[in-house]
């Protein structure tokens, strides 16, 4: 798909903690940059970090879109016509903050879904602290029937024993950002 270079495209790489969105979202980046797409990726986490939460506020939504905002800036200066974004999508309100940051944006939400037990095992090998181990399958096991229910998603990619090569090509292809 040629994008016009006032056209900007966004993907936000959804699912529970554990299923790959930022393995994949460097894998899709490594496809755009072999094809030459002008393009920018992040993981969205990363713009919400901090130490104490707002109560309101317990994933930082309002931290992160505020970064996201200035961060785009930079990107589009940049050159950056696409941006791939690796982070949780709830509820479909969250979606005017992501239009809010990137005004004119076309917007597309990808539910990554892999199986519980890969899931686990995932969190196991990456997470070193007991707790936070425990924390994450807890939190992913809670989050799967949220996702499955709120349908935020407009596509939806089954992963098992696939490559994030073959993972972030898929989605590309969803998206119809490569052919």
């Amino acid at each position: 798909m040629e994008v016009m270079s006032d056209e900007v495209q966004v993907v936000v790489l959804s699912g529970v903690p554990g299923v790959g969105k930022t393995t994949i979202a460097e894998a899709m980046s490594d496809l755009l940059v072999a094809d030459a797409v002008p393009h920018a990726w992040l993981d969205g986490d990363q713009l919400a970090l901090v130490f104490p939460r707002d109560p309101d506020d317990p994933h930082a939504h309002a931290l992160f879109f505020e970064n996201l905002a200035c961060l785009w800036t930079s990107y589009r200066t940049a050159g950056a016509r696409r941006l791939i974004i690796a982070r949780v999508v709830e509820e479909a309100g969250e979606l005017d903050g992501y239009r809010r940051a990137i005004p004119g944006a076309e917007i597309v939400v990808v539910e990554l879904r892999a199986p519980q037990h890969i899931v686990h095992q995932r969190i196991l090998r990456r997470e070193y602290a007991p707790g936070w181990v425990l924390r994450m399958q807890n939190r992913s096991d809670e989050l799967r029937p949220i996702l499955e229910h709120n349908g935020v998603a407009d596509h939806v990619v089954l992963i098992e024993h696939e490559t994030p090569g073959e993972v972030a090509k898929t989605v590309l292809q969803r998206i119809g950002w490569i052919a």
